[in-house]
């Protein structure tokens, strides 16, 4: 483990959780610099070493959607569409979990990452279904930084395939220390 994560652990910057979790690995041009635990769900954990991106960084987080998962993005945004509730709908032996809520790990990963930041748009195109039940891990590449203005390119893959379920790009004002 990287020395400076258990001080973070200890400062109440990163938290780490036993049992069932989401991951974050940090990596500049294909080299691990670390990989971090937390569970995204309590808001907790999430830091750069640096506070500012650099071209070629990746931040990955993976997930397992749940039927709970989908069903509370359900409740929340009033998408009644069958498809996502009751397996069997449109030919689907599963409920497909909805692209927004796949795409919903890239600020995730943004906002755990650089606290403070802001969200400034995404572009998104949707290639393959999710099924609830279906890991994914969710990758932001830094593709352009101009001071705090931070680009994005940003896909989710389904872990078992390696198919492209979501693709598209994310801009943030990335916040500096």
């Amino acid at each position: 483990m990287v020395p400076l994560v258990p001080r973070m652990l200890a400062l109440g910057l990163a938290s780490w959780a036993a049992g069932p979790a989401e991951g974050l690995l940090v990596t500049n041009k294909g080299k691990a610099l670390w990989h971090l635990t937390y569970q995204a769900a309590r808001g907790s954990g999430g830091f750069h070493r640096r506070g500012l991106a650099s071209v070629g960084d990746v931040f990955e987080k993976r997930k397992e959607f749940t039927q709970e998962d989908v069903e509370a993005f359900v409740e929340l945004t009033g998408d009644a569409n069958p498809i996502h509730t009751v397996a069997g709908r449109g030919g689907n032996e599963r409920p497909i979990v909805p692209g927004l809520l796949c795409s919903s790990l890239f600020p995730s990963i943004i906002g755990t990452t650089f606290p403070g930041s802001l969200y400034l748009g995404q572009t998104l195109r949707f290639r393959k279904k999710v099924y609830v039940g279906d890991a994914v891990v969710a990758r932001l590449v830094v593709s352009r930084v101009q001071g705090r203005r931070t680009t994005f390119e940003t896909t989710c893959v389904k872990e078992e395939s390696g198919e492209v379920a979501v693709e598209g790009e994310a801009g943030a004002l990335v916040r500096q220390p």
